[in-house]
This record gives C-alpha cells, structure tokens and sequence, in this order.
C-alpha cells in the first residue's frame, strides 16, 4: 500500500516525464504510473484494492487511451506497440496460418504472442474499472465510483462511453453502491444524453422502498437532459406511478417536474394535447384540479412554456384557470407566463418589492421617532407597527423573516415599557394575587420573546445582533429585580448566571468594536465598580439603570448588499398528519401509537435542537428527539423531517385532540436559562424552547385491552 501512495505522488510530480517500458518503446510517467495501479484492481488484498481504487480517481493527467482501456477487459488496438515498417512488410510475407501437421518443423502462426510483449498497458490492466464495479465487497465498488465520477467529470468524452457501465450499477443489490451511482450520474449530468433503454434500467430505482433512494434519483433526473418525446413520456408515466405507490414523495416529484419541463421545452410541446387532456376542436371536460397526477402534468408544461411561448396558444379556458390557481397555491413551482387572464407582469412584482422595502423602513424610523412622545401616544403607534409589520409579514415572503424580527423587538419594547413604567416590579412582595399574576405573566412573557429574538433569526450583522442581545439583558436584569425584590429564596445562582450574560455580551462588544447603548455601558461601569457582586449589591446597580434608560429603537440595516432579505427567520412546514383530517386513531391504552410525521424544517443551523413536541388534553407536555437519519438534507440550511412519533396514554372516554408541533430546544445549551429554571419559579419548562410552526391536531383514542375469553 505504501507502494501504490508512493507511485501516485511520483507520478503526479513528473507527470510529463518519458519512462521506459521496453527498449524500443517509450511513455510519460502518468500513464505508466495509471497502468501499475490499474493491475493493484484485481489484488487479493481488500485493502490494496480499495486503495487502488481511489487512487485511480486522482490521475487528470492519464492519456485519454489509457483511460478507456479501463472499460474493457480485451486490451485495445490504441494501446498495441507499432511494429516498423520494413518489418511489418518481412511478417506479412511470412507464413501466418496455423500448421496443418502433414509438415514436419512447419512453424506455428506469428499471432500467438503474449499481449506483455506486445502492449503498452498489462493485460492486467485491462478493464479497471470493469473488475471494480464488479468486485465483490461494497468498499471497493464505492472507491471504484468515486474515481469513476471524478475522471468522467473531467473528461467528458470518457463520461459519454461509459454511461452504460455506471447505469448497470443502479442494478446494485447494496443501497450505498446504488445511491452512489445515482450521485455520480447526477455530477456527470452536463456531459451525456440518457437514452431509452438506458432509462428503463434507471427508473427501476422508483419501485424501491428506500426513500432515500427514490428522493436522490428524482433530484439526478432533474439535472438531466433527455433524448426523445418518448423519453420524457415514459419519465413522466414512471414519475406518476411512483407517485401512487408512494403519495409521500409527492413534493420531491413535483420539485422534479419542474425541472424536467425547464430543461426539455420542445421535447413537453407534442405531449401537451396528451397530458392536459386537451384537444383543437372538441371541447373536453374540465380536469379535476385536486387530482395529484393530473398537478404534476401542470407543473410539467407550465414550467415548459416558460421556455417555450407557442405552448401558450395550445392552453384552453380550464388551463388558463388551473394556472392561476396553482400559482397562488405552489409559486415556487410555476413559472410567471403571460397569459391573457394573468394582468401581474415581472414590472408589477418588482416595484411592489421596492414598495415593500420602503414601507418596511417607514414603520422602524416611526418607532424611531415615537421615542420622544408622551408614554400613551408612544403605545399607540407602537401596537399600530406590530399590526403592520405583521400584515407586511403574511403578504411579502421575501421580507417575512425581517418583519417578524422587527415585529416581535417593539412588541418587548411595548412589554418592557408597561412593567417599568408600573412599577410594581419595584415591590413584588407587596402585590395583591391579582398584580402579582399581571407582573408574573407579563415578565415569563418578555423572556420569551427576548429568547426567540436571540436564537430564531439569522443573517443579521454585528450591530443589529448587539440591538437583540442587549434587550435581552434588559428582560433578564426585570428578571432578577423581581426575584430579589419579592422572593425571600436565595438569588445567589441567578445572579451568576445574569454575570455571566454580562461578561458575555462585554467580550462580543469588544469583539466587534462596537458601542453599546446607554443602559449595557453604564451597567458594564457600575459592575466593575463592585468589589463583591451580591445580589443585593446588583439590584441596587439594575434599578436606577432600568428606570432612566429607555429601550432604543432597532434599526434594520436596509442599504446592505442583500437587503433584508438576507434574515432568515428558523421555521418548519408540517405536511403529515394533515391539519384538517379527522380520522381518529384508535389504539390500546398504554401502548405506543405511531404517527407518520412529514415536515420541511429550514434555517436551523444544528437540527439536534429540533423536537416534536406534544401536548395532551391533560395539558401534559413531552419533547420528543427524533433520529438525526430521519433528517435529510435538501439544500443549505434546509431539511426534510420524516419520522414516526410515538404515542401513548391511559384509557379516555372519547377520542380527543393531541396537539403536535416542531420546536427548537435550547434547554441543554442555554445556561442562563437553565440555572433561572432551577432557582425560580418565574420560567416555565418551555421557555427553553421556541415554536417553529402551528400545532396540528391528531385525533387518537386509547381504547381498553381486550379480555380473552
């Protein structure tokens, strides 16, 4: 093995260099080096041929002939020595045929010569790549891909000839080798052309169970180019077929429709009269617009004229409709066309954008100025920016994440300015049940908020994180007062936990180079002033602080490269269990139902913070952590959740509603609020955690065990 590494460094520094590989013959370096390793293929060593395997992935300086002789077994004509000339001519004159025996000392035929005297390349050599597709450990066959897929990546020609090969590894009995060689097919997509016959071996795949499998081949078809009308039609039939079997891979296929009609126009345009049901003269019945098959042909031809406007004269009346309909329900599938009953044009959508932007920007320098009106006047045009700024929320996708974000910081302002500014948090112990209840509910509030506005949001700059982290100290400062001032406990281990957010935040500021508000700088002077920071000590520091330093406005960063669409704002999408069923799910009691949950999740950095949560009618909560391998990844940041939930409780007396959701848990990462939970009794188990979407309601009823006769 040391041996081989050795040869491919070599080779790869003197890759141009002549070697000598008989006396009269000689070639570079990079192809005699390919050759030795090509016969390491067939060692009986595993090691040494996973090892040769990879190391043939590396060579882009082999000669293009070298490399095709690794697809076939019989050594190539390309790669056999040239005699001279004058010694061709003295063989050919001599006798070549076989002896027929009545002659004694007749000489055999000159053709029987060992190909190692003949050739450039060892018969060994031959057809490498063949022997590692098929070798009989999985190993060596996915080193022999990953080689394959690297040199046809490289050299196009090489990727054209070889396309049958890598098409017979989707015949893999292994499901890594076959995922594998979907993968490489789908890299090498821009180079080949699939074939009839070819497809008919790929699209086998969409008959496995393995979702993984038919999920990564609908993405590989998508990246493909076609050679036929009957191609895509028989593509298409494979597609809606899978989709019966299979309803689960529903947006996968849709996702793959709209590729396929993008990248093959004029291939859809004969088979529009057959998909959509449409005819020149004959007036047909309308389509059933709900019907899954009938969505993906749609998707197919609206995303074809996109590229092809004579497929719009074919559209009748109920296609002009069912557009309509589906770009309002699915615009990230179907394209913008210009259809007679369509008056939105790409000039309209643009300035409603800019619109959007500036609108936005209006309601923050609003709020901005509202600092300076009385506190009555100020909570007007604050409640007034939420509604609008949750309005602009739900109408503009694009904005959603930073209308959100701001939406929910004056809504803790709002909160922050009606605790101060009624001053009961300055004696809680003195509060009537009633007051008491009001502070309380208020403060577990603004906790809330201020924790999703830390940990939900990303793409926001240095400044406009500080803004977020500095009105979460306010919330946590309001937190301890509450707790020294009306608690007789002891606040020793909140109040560490309150330093370490400050010494945290300091080391960011100073990071950044950037300068806090008012109220984070004087708090940073104060606290370093204490020689011993008790708790009593601390809150005499937050009380002046929090009463005479008002919450500054945010300020959104408009003028950045990518606008304010560069928040994104963590979220998840639950399609399973659909939120309008009401089959009701009937199990024995105190044992596990389990309930298929499908949901897209997007913007979470680690998905280990993901859990499903569940809540009973008995108002009992469980978090429940799915696999990481029920998770996959369907771009950056984004991800399809595919998981059974399991649940289980005691008898009921009638079927009711089990609320599920997605939330992100920060329970073992957040210690502030970890060591808060322990010490009080102001947060709440969920205050740990955020919610990514609406819960749905699953109806269940857990009936008794049945007795045996």
């Amino acid at each position: 093995m040391a041996a081989l590494k050795l040869i491919d460094v070599i080779s790869h520094l003197h890759s141009e260099k002549l070697v000598s590989v008989s006396p009269e013959e000689q070639i570079r370096l990079a192809d005699d080096a390919f050759a030795k390793i090509c016969t390491m293929i067939t060692d009986p060593s595993t090691n040494v041929r996973v090892l040769a395997a990879s190391l043939l992935g590396g060579f882009r300086e082999v000669s293009l002939e070298f490399l095709n002789q690794t697809l076939d077994k019989k050594l190539l004509s390309t790669l056999r020595k040239k005699k001279p000339g004058f010694e061709g001519n003295k063989e050919n004159n001599e006798n070549t045929e076989w002896s027929s025996g009545k002659k004694m000392y007749t000489e055999v035929s000159k053709e029987d010569i060992e190909d190692d005297n003949v050739s450039l390349m060892s018969s060994g050599a031959c057809g490498a790549f063949v022997h590692g597709f098929e070798d009989e450990l999985q190993e060596v066959r996915t080193a022999t891909l990953d080689s394959f897929c690297k040199l046809a990546t490289y050299f196009p020609s090489f990727a054209s000839i070889s396309l049958d090969f890598l098409v017979d590894m989707f015949n893999d009995e292994t499901e890594e080798v076959c995922l594998k060689a979907i993968h490489c097919l789908q890299k090498i997509s821009l180079h080949i052309m699939l074939r009839e016959d070819q497809l008919k071996t790929i699209l086998v795949v969409l008959e496995d169970f393995s979702m993984d499998l038919r999920e990564a081949l609908h993405t590989m078809l998508a990246s493909c180019r076609l050679t036929t009308k009957e191609c895509l039609k028989f593509c298409v039939d494979s597609l809606l077929k899978n989709l019966m079997r299979y309803p689960q891979d529903k947006r996968s296929i849709w996702r793959c429709l709209q590729q396929l009609g993008e990248r093959h126009p004029y291939l859809t345009l004969p088979l529009v009269p057959e998909l959509l049901s449409i005819h020149p003269f004959i007036d047909m019945t309308e389509q059933n617009i709900e019907d899954p098959a009938y969505i993906c042909n749609l998707i197919l031809v609206f995303n074809a004229a996109s590229k092809c406007h004579v497929m719009l004269s074919l559209f009748d009346e109920y296609t002009q409709k069912h557009y309509s309909y589906l770009k309002d329900t699915l615009p990230h599938l179907v394209p913008h066309l210009k259809l007679s009953n369509v008056s939105v044009s790409s000039i309209d959508i643009e300035s409603s954008d800019e619109h959007s932007r500036k609108f936005l920007n209006q309601v923050l320098e609003r709020v901005a100025a509202a600092e300076h009106r009385n506190p009555k006047a100020r909570q007007n045009i604050l409640e007034t920016s939420i509604q609008d700024l949750k309005q602009l929320s739900a109408i503009e996708p694009k904005l959603s994440a930073a209308a959100n974000c701001a939406a929910l910081y004056i809504q803790c302002q709002l909160l922050l300015a009606k605790i101060i500014s009624n001053k009961n948090w300055l004696n809680p112990s003195l509060l009537s049940p009633l007051q008491s209840s009001t502070l309380k509910s208020s403060l577990e509030k603004l906790l809330q908020l201020s924790f999703c506005l830390s940990h939900q949001f990303l793409g926001l700059n240095s400044e406009e994180i500080i803004c977020l982290r500095q009105l979460r100290l306010r919330a946590l400062s309001l937190q301890l007062m509450v707790l020294i001032r009306g608690s007789n406990t002891s606040a020793l281990g909140p109040c560490e936990a309150f330093l370490e957010q400050v010494d945290s935040l300091q080391r960011f500021q100073e990071e950044q180079g950037l300068s806090p508000d008012s109220f984070t700088s004087a708090l940073f002077r104060d606290l370093d002033s204490l020689e011993d920071p008790k708790p009593g000590t601390v809150a005499r520091v937050l009380q002046p602080l929090l009463q005479s330093c008002p919450c500054p406005s945010l300020r959104l960063n408009v003028d950045s490269p990518e606008g304010l669409a560069r928040v994104k704002q963590a979220s998840a999408v639950i399609h399973e269990p659909a939120a309008d069923s009401e089959n009701v799910h009937k199990f024995t009691a105190g044992l596990v139902l389990g309930i298929t949950m499908d949901a897209e999740v997007e913007n979470v950095e680690n998905v280990k913070n993901v859990k499903v949560k569940v809540k009973y009618p008995d108002q009992q909560v469980q978090l429940i952590l799915p696999r990481l391998a029920d998770f996959r990844q369907q771009g950056e940041l984004q991800y399809r959740l595919y998981t059974s939930v399991l649940l289980s409780h005691s008898i009921w007396s009638e079927a009711c509603h089990v609320e599920m959701s997605l939330v992100l848990d920060f329970s073992d990462t957040e210690v502030c609020a970890r060591n808060s939970q322990r010490s009080t009794g102001l947060l709440k188990a969920e205050d740990s955690t955020i919610e990514l979407c609406k819960p749905v309601k699953v109806n269940i009823s857990p009936k008794p065990a049945k007795k045996g006769i």
